[in-house]
Formats: structure tokens, sequence, C-alpha cells
């Protein structure tokens, strides 16, 4: 959530500067520039993820508990400083049902290869998700996390544009109320009488800081879920939020002003961040250990998935028929 303040404020000190490179027909500018410098974090995150030990309790349900007990020592070492071979736990004990895996799945190993024993291995996660009783679970995710974002990433990716819009509105009706509507309104019918050949690339340092306002504000609604997520629980969170952001994207109907409209922004990013935090625990702990990881890449999709239909039905509706978007997201969101 750090991160995600940082990318508009990173935004706001270089994108609106008229800074890049420019040899003939090649244009290198600034948001050029932006997004290189936002690309390189995940160069890092992948250079990292090799260095980081697969998770014990993981190990152990597969059986394999001579490589679960040496990241243990790891991790005592790494906690206390002393030496691996003091940790207290000599042996770590698994069921019979566990034993039996591990050895069938060492004899599958020498007659099929890894590649294949590691193909049939996630065909079979990817058949137990889907049948009873992890199907109910399954079902439930998919649909939570296809419903959630398609509110979240529909409003959020575009309230960057509602706030050049707005912008754009007040510059030529200075002080002039106008709802959300009107203003795309405005905006699209300038668009359409512009000179296809006259286009600008700038964008006011206010959208920016405005960006940068609306995904701040979920930085302190994250610190209260983070408190509050075990006393209060998942399902607390997750319905006062789906509820909050709902009112929240009806409201969008209502504003009046730039102002109206950050503070709706702010209170809807606020809201649907602590929610989102609360989902992700929730769909962490329905599944089964060995299961999880497939159950949790399922819900990923779903809610990738959310976000694109989200954001595509979003940029179609937002012209061609404005109260849409706000009332098809609370219905979402609230249903």
């Amino acid at each position: 959530m750090y991160a995600s303040a940082c990318c508009p404020g990173l935004a706001w000190l270089i994108i609106p500067h008229d800074v890049g490179l420019t040899e003939g027909s090649f244009i290198y500018n600034s948001w050029r520039i932006f997004l290189l410098i936002c690309s390189v974090p995940s160069f890092m995150v992948a250079v990292l993820l090799f260095f980081l030990p697969e998770s014990p309790k993981f190990l152990l349900s597969r059986g394999d508990h001579d490589l679960a007990l040496e990241i243990f020592r790891n991790i005592y070492h790494s906690n206390t400083g002393k030496p691996r071979e003091t940790y207290p736990v000599k042996q770590l004990l698994i069921d019979g049902k566990e034993q039996e895996k591990k050895e069938i799945g060492a004899e599958v190993m020498v007659v099929t290869g890894k590649l294949r024993d590691t193909f049939n291995d996630i065909m079979d996660n990817s058949k137990q998700i889907f049948i009873p009783p992890i199907l109910r679970f399954t079902i439930i995710s998919i649909t939570i996390n296809l419903t959630f974002h398609i509110g979240y990433y529909g409003l959020m990716m575009w309230f960057p544009e509602l706030f050049n819009r707005f912008n754009k509105y007040s510059t030529v009706h200075p002080g002039k109320a106008a709802s959300v509507c009107e203003v795309t309104n405005f905006v699209v019918n300038m668009g359409g009488q512009a000179d296809s050949l006259d286009c600008s690339d700038k964008i006011e340092s206010s959208v920016f800081l405005e960006s940068l306002i609306t995904v701040a504000a979920a930085i302190p609604s994250n610190i209260i879920a983070v408190l509050g997520m075990d006393r209060l629980g998942r399902k607390f969170f997750l319905v006062f939020s789906t509820f909050t952001s709902g009112l929240c994207a009806v409201g969008m109907y209502f504003v009046y002003n730039s102002t109206h409209n950050l503070v709706v922004s702010a209170v809807f990013s606020g809201v649907i961040s602590c929610g989102n935090a609360a989902l992700d625990c929730l769909i962490t702990e329905i599944f089964p250990t060995n299961l999880r990881a497939t159950g949790i890449a399922i819900s990923m999709v779903a809610a990738r998935l959310g976000g694109i239909i989200g954001n595509v039905v979003i940029a179609q509706l937002l012209d061609l028929y404005c109260p849409a978007p706000t009332f098809i997201v609370a219905a979402l969101l609230i249903g």
C-alpha cells in the first residue's frame, strides 16, 4: 500500500516536467521514463524471490520434513543469531498418511521424471479444488474476487481521468458547479470538436496531487484493518468495506465539484483497500494447505479478470451512458 502511494507521487515528480530524449522521430519523454523506473522493482523482486525459502508448513504437507527442519533451523539462526545445530527441535513427526504420500511421490518421481510428476501434481490439485467439498469455497472465492475487483479496479483506475476531466472543465468554466456526468459530456463533446492533429499530452500537476491523496487515504484504513482484523474478524471488514464503498460509488453520481469528487474518491479508496486486505486474508485461510497455492492462484485469475472487465466496461459506459458505471459498481459491491 505504501508503494501504491509512492506511484502517484513519483509520477507527480517526473511526468509534468519536460525531461527525456528527442532524436528525430524518436521521442523518449517523461511518462516513458516514469514507466521505466516503475519496472525496476519488479526485476528486483524477481531476483530476491530466488533467495526466499519454501514454506515449512507446505513442505510438511508434502512429506518433506527434512527440508522443512532445515528451514526451521535457518529461521532460528536468523532470529537468535545462535548456531543452527543448537536448534532444540531435532525431528519433525508426520502422520502415516503424509509419510505414505512422500514414499509414493518418490516412486513416481523415479518412474516418470520430475517434470511429468510436477505436471501431474498441478493437475491433481486443480481437480481437487473443483470437486466437493472444496468446490463450494472455490465458487465463493471466484465470485467474490470477480465482483469485488470489477468495482475496485473499475473506479480506482479511472479516478485520475475523472480528476483530469474536472480540471479541464474548471479551466473553461471556473467556479461553476457540475456533476461527473456533465463534466464527462463536456469533455467528450470538446474532444469530438477538437482538431485531431491538435493533441496535447500535458497533464496538470493538481491531477497527480489528487491521485496521491486518493491512494494515500488507504494507508490509515489498512493500519486499522491490520490492528483490528483478528479482533473483529475478516468478514466484518469485508462486509463493512463493500457496503461503504458501494455507497461511495453511488455518491459519485451526486458530486458537483472537484473537491467533492476528491473526498468521495478518497473515502472509496480507503474503505475498499481495507476490504481488499480482509479478502486476501479470508481467501488464504479457506483453502487447505496442500491446495492453498492453487486456490489462491485461481482466485487471483478471477480478480485480474474482474479488473480487466471493470476497466473496459467503466471506460465505455462512462462516455456512452454516464450514470451506469457508478450504479453497476455499487450493485456489485453491495450485492
